[in-house]
């Protein structure tokens, strides 16, 4: 909110001058991006709100997971591109439908990829998998090569609001809501959240739809 009020007050002190235009894109481009951000921040607490106080429903329905999962990942190419990352989709369509709400499905996914691209480092991959396993469960991983965290903070990402203090990450804009709402979106869907990672290795982040 500081960035938007700071650039458009800049903005505004130039509205007819003659300056340089790339200067006021610049500002315009700061506003949009901290708006965007903003606008991420207050909903992923409102959804977490919604989720602890017990309100929140979902609306299962058939979809096809592959090509929600193709989706997203366009969604978040550009974000990618501008990294240096290499992203990829390597969901099956023959895999199967799933029921799940389609719109918490993708929010999941986006969540997912949004940290893996951020704290992955440049020349690095961000690829989204699916399997079924012997028993039923539909497995739906986020994988990436980027920085990875400790085992003991693996636990402290998964708390609200919980950030973990690492030189990679500092830089990186970040509320640490991202992981616990896929954990409790996972849950209202019977499933769950799995994290496995390994420092300067990378990570991977599972969500498990139960056979049902």
């Amino acid at each position: 909110l500081n960035s938007i009020l700071g650039f458009s007050e800049l903005l505004r002190s130039q509205v007819g001058s003659d300056r340089d235009p790339e200067r006021l894109a610049e500002y315009a481009d700061a506003i949009h991006s901290s708006g965007n951000h903003l606008l991420s921040l207050i909903n992923d607490i409102l959804d977490l709100s919604k989720i602890e106080a017990g309100q929140m429903q979902i609306h299962p329905e058939w979809l096809d997971p592959a090509a929600a999962a193709r989706t997203v990942v366009e969604l978040m190419r550009e974000q990618a591109m501008r990294r240096g990352l290499t992203l990829e989709c390597r969901v099956d369509p023959a895999i199967g439908p799933l029921k799940a709400d389609p719109r918490r499905f993708r929010q999941m996914l986006m969540n997912l990829l949004s940290n893996a691209v951020k704290f992955t480092e440049s020349s690095g991959t961000v690829a989204v998998e699916a399997r079924v396993t012997g028993e039923g469960w539909l497995a739906v991983s986020v994988i990436d090569t980027g920085v990875g965290m400790r085992r003991q903070d693996i636990a402290r990402a998964l708390e609200p609001f919980g950030q973990i203090d690492h030189p990679a990450t500092r830089s990186q804009q970040g509320t640490g809501l991202g992981l616990p709402l896929v954990a409790r979106m996972a849950h209202l869907h019977n499933g769950r959240l799995t994290v496995d990672s390994t420092p300067g290795v990378g990570t991977t982040v599972t969500i498990w739809f139960p056979p049902d």
